[in-house]
């Protein structure tokens, strides 16, 4: 079935089940000049929210596209039980991109990026809200594609030293923090299996705080332990930061996720 993404301000509060929708314009576009779908067609649609709604095309034209939808529900399908941050020190090019495309597909609730120490991208104040629109238009397209109906978080890019002060209700308030490095002395599986982040509901929550290519600091691992981090390793190979995020986030869901396979996944 052909999924798309809308925002979430374009649904009403109001069930819409049993009743037509009039998608969005760049809903509309995606489906009558992308996907080429024709009135009948199947079509499921999500706000990233975790609303989902099913139906069928009732009218395909360059004015209006409408959908009428035969159920509209919440639903957390291809939602991990794990609750993962990826705090990650922006990489430059399309590994930047590359992040944000997989750690979506791997399940992840959060993205925070942090300007490091030894970080070398810059952002211009004047070009953030641009960069910030194309991440979370990236994260919606590998949501679509991967089956999710959440899309994750993405914060805004902050100083390592803000990390510490991250509080009210941030997403890394109060959670465990792991953070591969060549100076860990026990293997991050071995880390979650032997004592896993346990919230209080009872349901696993971390951050993985994953190092620009210099890898961090010195003096930001120790800031790290200082905030009571668990310095962890990922094996005798040193790997390049977009390795290293996924294969943290990969190990995390074999852990603790969903990806420990059928017979066990949640």
């Amino acid at each position: 079935m052909r999924r798309v993404d809308l925002p979430p301000e374009s649904l009403p509060d109001s069930s819409r089940e049993g009743r037509p929708l009039t998608l969005p314009d760049d809903p509309a576009h995606y489906v009558r000049d992308v996907l080429r779908m024709e009135p009948g067609d199947e079509l499921e649609l999500f706000d990233g929210t975790g609303r989902l709604l099913k139906g069928r095309l009732q009218k395909v034209s360059e004015r209006d596209v409408v959908c009428w939808i035969e159920r509209d529900a919440m639903s957390q399908r291809g939602e991990s039980p794990c609750e993962i941050a990826l705090v990650q020190a922006i990489p430059k090019g399309e590994r930047w991109k590359w992040v944000l495309q997989k750690a979506t597909e791997l399940g992840v609730s959060h993205v925070v990026p942090v300007e490091s120490e030894r970080t070398v991208v810059d952002i211009p104040d004047d070009r953030l809200d641009a960069k910030m629109e194309r991440w979370h238009r990236i994260v919606r397209s590998a949501a679509r594609q991967c089956g999710r109906t959440v899309t994750p978080t993405i914060a805004s890019p902050r100083a390592f030293r803000a990390l510490r002060d991250e509080a009210d209700g941030g997403v890394l308030e109060d959670v465990p923090w792991l953070v591969p490095h060549p100076s860990g002395e026990r293997g991050l599986s071995e880390v979650l299996e032997s004592a896993p982040p346990i919230s209080e509901g009872d349901e696993p929550r971390c951050a993985l705080g994953i190092g620009p290519e210099g890898g961090w600091s010195p003096r930001e691992i120790e800031a790290l332990r200082d905030r009571d981090a668990t310095i962890v390793d990922l094996g005798p190979r040193i790997l390049r930061t977009e390795t290293a995020a996924l294969t943290a986030v990969a190990l995390t869901q074999h852990v603790l996720g969903d990806l420990r396979g059928p017979a066990d996944a949640t």
